[in-house]
Formats: structure tokens, C-alpha cells, sequence
């Protein structure tokens, strides 16, 4: 059994593979595994020579509040139906987690099919989507503020992004994305370009739309958001103003948000469908450079113990002391008295801010031997609720 990346003339079969296992249209293959797709991403699992398994392990970083910290995305994840259920995917899926700790990657993160199935690695649930639908018409009555929108091309990728990471500064898991990201995974879409404006005011830019008109026949259009961002409260009038001056054409909009997202106390009539979606999974792939890579709360003072269990990655099992202060973290392994204890996947999704510690005790995720630790281990580990707009 080999384990690598694969060649120029093995593409077509891990096109083949990936295809079948996501159900893939000709135009979304052409679309996500071209052939200008980065071989050394990917790996693929060979038995006597023939592949079995493969996915790609994708370099990247996500903002943690005002630092990005780098991750490795784990993506296509696939296996022919006949060789399925033989352990090729807990090889990969293993040989990359030790790959990623070599690579120095502190956390991974995926979209799973299964979210069961990916536990066993140690991911864990970290984000949620919130999904409003609701009809155009209910955008009415929302204040029209002094400004324009202006359509916004790949040539203003750079002024889009600043407003993305400026947004995406005060959240965890917001990947950082490079201009080549922009063009080919959010201002396009597998069927069709997207449409792109920025909403300007008194000569600054605070916000951004971007969007297509879906076509469902018989005269149904839905206006479905790829990403709406507003950094202050009249950018966001005018953008959802710029969506109501859609109501001819189209009759619902779709809009894909954070989940602290406030969009729904600008309608008059806030009745409409609102879901939350489990979006991706995360997982801390090494404990130390985890810990120490990320910014504390310049307030957070103090040091405590905690004793982690990780069933695969034998580098985070133990008892760990972590000292906080000035901003910053440094982990180290103790043999002292045990302050509170929990697994990785409760630890991983305290790190990305989807837990809070008070939560995963009130959860049954975290068992605390000391109470004093409790009140220490809020300041700690306080963070921004997560949010990533992408999915791969």
C-alpha cells in the first residue's frame, strides 16, 4: 500500500473517482478539478498499482481575530463504491493528520458528507450557517442612506478582500483568500459568473454583494447570495435596498449569513423561513503550536491545567499546563494537579469559538475538578463565534 501525490497521467482516474462519489455534472468537473489543478495537493491511497482512494490536502489560513493562522483544508474525499469500507480513507485520512503536524499546520479543517464518520479522526462540529428565504417584497420600508452601488469586476478584487478581512478580523475560521481564490471560487460559480457591487458613501466603500439570478422556469427567479458583507448600518440598508430593486425580476432572495447575523430586525415582517445549517468540521492537529500561534484577549492572565484525550494523534494525549499573558500562550506539558479535563473534540471546538467553556460544562463535554478553574478558563479561552463563507 503507497500513500502520495499523484501524476500528470493519474488525473483522469482521480477525476473518475472524485466524479462518481459527488455526483459531479461535466461542468462542475471542469470547474473544480480542471486541468489546472495543483497535483502536489493531492494524495491518493494505490494497492498493487491501482489508486483507491484520494482527496486533496489544500494549504491555507483562517482568521482568528486579527491573526491568520495557518490550516490545512481537507477536501474530495472519495472512494469507488467496490472498494469502499476497507480502511482507505482512515489511512489517508491518518497519513494526512501526521503529514499536517510535519507541515506545521496547528488545526484542519473539512465539509463533511457524514459528520459521524468524520469524528473518528477527531473533527468535530465548528460552524453553523444561518439561511434566510423570504421574499423580496419583504425588504420594503428599510431606510434608504445617502450613497450608490458600483459594479465591482475581478479588477477590484483588492478593495472587496480589504472589507472581507476587515470583517472577518473580529471572527474565527473566515479563510484568507488570495486573489486567485476570489476569481475562481467566489465571484464565480460551477454553472455561471456571479454579479459583484460595492456599495459606496461620501466617497468610502463599506460593503460588498455578490450574486446570481437562478432561473427555475415558468417565469421563478431566486437572487441567491454568494456573500453579502456590511460594515456599518447604512451599508446595510443600501445593500438590502439594492436586493428589493430586484423584485422585478425575481421574486425570492436567498441569503447565506453569520449566525449572529441581525438582517431579520430590518424587516417589517420578520416572518420567513430561517434555518441553520451545520456547515464544517475542525480539528486541532497539534495541541502546542495550536495554542501558542493564536492571540489571547491582552486582559487574559493566568495559567491552568487540563488533561486531553486524542485517540489518534498520540502528540495531544496528556496533561497540559497553559499560561496566558500579555496576549500571548505557552503550553507545556505538566504533571500537576488537573484543574479540568475533555477530549479533542470538545477542545477543538472551544479553540474555534464554537463552545464556550461555561456551554461545553453545562454539555457534559468538560469535567471540572477545580471549580476555581472555571471562572480562569472563560477569560482564557473567550473568543469570537465562528464563520467561513466557502465551503470545499
Amino acid at each position: 500500500m503507497e500513500i502520495r501525490k499523484i501524476r500528470r497521467a493519474e488525473l483522469s482516474r482521480f477525476r473518475e473517482i472524485i466524479t462518481q462519489a459527488f455526483v459531479l455534472a461535466p461542468n462542475q468537473v471542469k470547474h473544480y478539478l480542471g486541468d489546472d489543478l495543483d497535483l502536489s495537493a493531492t494524495r491518493a491511497l494505490f494497492r498493487d498499482g491501482k489508486m483507491k482512494s484520494g482527496l486533496q490536502l489544500l494549504p491555507g489560513k483562517v482568521w482568528f481575530n486579527q491573526k491568520a493562522i495557518p490550516m490545512g483544508r481537507i477536501a474530495w474525499v472519495a472512494t469507488p463504491p467496490e472498494e469502499r469500507r476497507r480502511g482507505y480513507v482512515r489511512h489517508l485520512m491518518e497519513h494526512c493528520i501526521e503529514e499536517m503536524r510535519q507541515r506545521e499546520f496547528p488545526i484542519s479543517i473539512l465539509f463533511p458528507f457524514s459528520f459521524e464518520y468524520y469524528r473518528r479522526f477527531g473533527y468535530e462540529h465548528a460552524g453553523d450557517w444561518k439561511i434566510y428565504t423570504l421574499d423580496l417584497s419583504a425588504l420594503s420600508g428599510i431606510p434608504t442612506p445617502p450613497g450608490e452601488m458600483v459594479p465591482a469586476g475581478p479588477e477590484k478584487i483588492a478593495i472587496i478582500n480589504e472589507i472581507y478581512e476587515t470583517f472577518s478580523k473580529g471572527r474565527t475560521c473566515s479563510l484568507v483568500r488570495d486573489e486567485q481564490y476570489w476569481r475562481k471560487w467566489v465571484m464565480m460559480g460551477a454553472e455561471r459568473k456571479r454579479h459583484s457591487y460595492l456599495w459606496q458613501s461620501r466617497g468610502n466603500i463599506r460593503g460588498y454583494i455578490i450574486y446570481e439570478i437562478v432561473d427555475h422556469g415558468e417565469f421563478k427567479r431566486t437572487v441567491q447570495v454568494r456573500e453579502l458583507i456590511a460594515l456599518d448600518h447604512e451599508a446595510r440598508c443600501g445593500l438590502l435596498n439594492f436586493l428589493f430593486n430586484h423584485r422585478s425580476q425575481a421574486q425570492k432572495v436567498i441569503l447565506t449569513v453569520p449566525i449572529d447575523d441581525l438582517t431579520i430586525c430590518y424587516l417589517n415582517n420578520p416572518r420567513m423561513e430561517v434555518r441553520i445549517k451545520p456547515s464544517f468540521m475542525a480539528r486541532i492537529v497539534d495541541l502546542k503550536s495550536a495554542w501558542e500561534s493564536k492571540d489571547y484577549w491582552p486582559e487574559a492572565r493566568g495559567e491552568m491545567v487540563f488533561q486531553l484525550e486524542d485517540s489518534l494523534a498520540s502528540w495531544n494525549k496528556g496533561t497540559f499546563r497553559l499560561s496566558v499573558s500579555n496576549g500571548q500562550g505557552k503550553l507545556e506539558e505538566t504533571q500537576d494537579p488537573v484543574d479540568l479535563s475533555c477530549d479533542i473534540l470538545t477542545l477543538t471546538q472551544i479553540y474555534c469559538g464554537y463552545l464556550n467553556f461555561e456551554e461545553a460544562v453545562a454539555i457534559g463535554r468538560v469535567q471540572i475538578h477545580d471549580s476555581r478553574a472555571l471562572e480562569l478558563a472563560h477569560e482564557i479561552f473567550r473568543e469570537s463565534r465562528p464563520y467561513m463563507n466557502d465551503i470545499f
